[in-house]
């Protein structure tokens, strides 16, 4: 069975290093970036299945990132992971097609699921984030 492709996105190098060890065992990393440049320039390059990005990134902001990738491509999932719980934020991020949200400090839980879910067509937030 093939492994789901992932590129990850997130300015802080050590939560890149700590997701890539967390899903390496089950996903295949095709790459990680560093701001939301990056992230456009690698999804259209690398052709992920499935892109987990932070929102709040320099240069372009993970939502804008994934607007711009998305309106080329219908075939990519996006999943934020974020630290904010801030529901006008989530809502912004969703309303430009993402297909979830998982907060960072329940990434270690729910990661590898969600990434699951969002490709599957399916929508996944943190429960904590239902509550909103």
């Amino acid at each position: 069975m093939r492994r789901i492709r992932v590129l990850l996105a997130d300015d802080h190098s050590d939560l890149l290093d700590y997701i890539r060890t967390l899903l390496e065992p089950d996903f295949e990393i095709v790459g990680t970036v560093a701001d939301g440049s990056e992230l456009i320039r690698a999804a259209g390059i690398l052709q992920p299945d499935v892109i987990v990005t932070d929102i709040g990134m320099p240069r372009v902001n993970g939502i804008v990132a994934s607007e711009r990738i998305l309106s080329t491509t219908s075939s990519q999932r996006i999943l934020f992971l974020t630290m904010y719980n801030d529901p006008s934020l989530i809502q912004a991020g969703m309303s430009v097609g993402a297909m979830g949200c998982v907060l960072k400090h329940s990434a270690g839980d729910e990661l590898a699921y969600a990434i699951r879910e969002t490709y599957e067509g399916r929508h996944y937030l943190s429960p904590q984030l239902k509550a909103l």
